[in-house]
């Protein structure tokens, strides 16, 4: 994946942070793009509302989680087992 001159291929994940400015592209076209692709899965957190969107493959498309701070949520992920983070320490202040 990696050359002497960029890296090549899909990753198999993408964590984006949220910003107002550009919420809608990343929610609408990078969303397509990453799942065009073939990505297997796309965090979109959103800080202002203590909530992660895991966009994950499903066939050819994304499914879409959404976990929220507030309702004490955690995530996991098949790409790194063992991986278990609770929201609240996602967006501890």
């Amino acid at each position: 994946m990696v050359t002497a001159q960029h890296v090549r291929g899909v990753p198999e994940l993408v964590v984006e942070i949220g910003s107002p400015s550009t919420r809608t592209r990343d929610e609408t076209v990078r969303l397509r793009l990453y799942e065009g692709a073939g990505v297997f899965e796309y965090w979109f957190v959103e800080t202002d509302a203590d909530v992660v969107r895991v966009h994950r493959r499903s066939g050819e498309k994304f499914s879409t989680l959404e976990l929220s701070r507030v309702a004490e949520a955690a995530f996991t992920t098949p790409l790194m087992p063992g991986l278990d983070v609770t929201l609240d320490r996602v967006f501890r202040d």
